[in-house]
């Protein structure tokens, strides 16, 4: 029997380069997809995320994608601060264009 794990986190450098090429503040992006966030929502153990994201990865698992820990409760709250610095820094940058996500 053969065990596989993956984990599947964001990659700091990869956050990095985002922003150097002028995009948004690594803060800004949902670890799981690497996209900025339009909807973060942030799990018992403070992580944030995008919410699609984070509810894909908690329907199969119970730990925090960043940390690894096992979560007592899949309860998310949203995230309305960072929601907002998202949504300013969006306003001062209307150049930014996402790629689409297939």
């Amino acid at each position: 029997m053969h065990v596989i794990f993956v984990l599947v986190s964001v990659d700091p450098q990869a956050a990095l380069q985002i922003q150097a090429s002028g995009g948004p503040p690594a803060e800004f992006l949902c670890p799981l997809s690497l996209c900025l966030m339009r909807d973060p929502w942030t799990t018992q153990v403070g992580s944030t995320y995008e919410k699609a994201a984070i509810q894909k990865w908690l329907h199969d698992k119970r730990t925090d994608p960043m940390t690894n820990q096992m979560m007592q409760s899949t309860k998310l709250v949203p995230n309305q601060l960072t929601k907002g610095m998202i949504i300013k820094w969006r306003e001062d940058h209307p150049e930014y264009v996402e790629a689409k996500q297939g």
